[in-house]
């Protein structure tokens, strides 16, 4: 009868491990070295439009077309005043982690890179987007000093790509 209850117990504890592995969570966080390191782009940008661009009746999402313009390039070649599109998704409820760009005529920090199809999106999702409030950073780059980061990122531009080990 113990064997029973104990070989019981370790299934509920294997399915339950293996589930919860499974389920959706907040996302993990990157260090900002690996940020830097992920982006194509790191840029300054002020939302300028924000339109509905779709609705998605499966997932029951609108997709939301995010038009910004470049202020400051830091990383990558995007141009002062270039215009770029970031697609993100609204919920008819709140969703956890989700991408959602300030309002129209507020700056951002944003940590870019492409997918396959070349579309432009934030780097691990909402630790990517860092709205601003004059130079000051908010969201999850509360607490970060804009040119200490200007300087890292910098830093990280001149630095060659290490070789891999040898073992």
């Amino acid at each position: 009868m113990k064997s029973r209850v104990s070989v019981a117990c370790v299934f509920l504890l294997t399915a339950l491990f293996t589930f919860s592995q499974n389920s959706d969570g907040m996302i993990r966080t990157l260090p900002l070295p690996e940020m830097i390191g992920q982006a194509e782009y790191i840029v300054i940008a002020e939302v300028y439009q924000i339109t509905k661009a779709g609705y998605k009746p499966d997932t029951k999402l609108t997709v939301v077309r995010n038009e910004l313009k470049i202020i400051e390039s830091l990383k990558g070649v995007l141009k002062p005043d270039e215009s770029i599109f970031i697609d993100t998704v609204k919920g008819e409820r709140w969703l956890e982690d989700n991408v959602e760009l300030p309002l129209p005529g507020s700056k951002v920090f944003l940590f870019l890179k492409r997918n396959q199809k070349g579309e432009l999106f934030p780097v691990n999702g909402i630790q990517g987007v860092w709205p601003m409030k004059g130079d000051e950073l908010l969201g999850m780059g509360t607490g970060k000093d804009l040119n200490e980061l200007r300087t890292m990122i910098q830093k990280s531009l001149s630095q060659p790509l290490s070789a891999p080990s040898q073992q």
